[in-house]
């Protein structure tokens, strides 16, 4: 499971698709967000994104933990 902001300027979406495509066992998603939009300690917080990414984490912890 990999999460990216898709306003990355760290990793281009470009970058994304082609670790996509080198990885294709993993669920790869993205986010009209900024870097670090995961950390509500940033100003680049966005907590749509971040609430989605961890659902998203927490399913697939519940899939495979359980």
């Amino acid at each position: 499971l990999a999460h990216f902001a898709e306003r990355d300027h760290w990793m281009s979406m470009d970058a994304v698709a082609a670790f996509a495509k080198a990885h294709p066992e993993v669920q790869v998603f993205t986010y009209p967000a900024d870097h670090g939009f995961n950390c509500d300690q940033r100003g680049a917080w966005n907590e749509a994104a971040a609430t989605l990414a961890r659902e998203r984490t927490l399913a697939l912890f519940a899939q495979h933990l359980a």
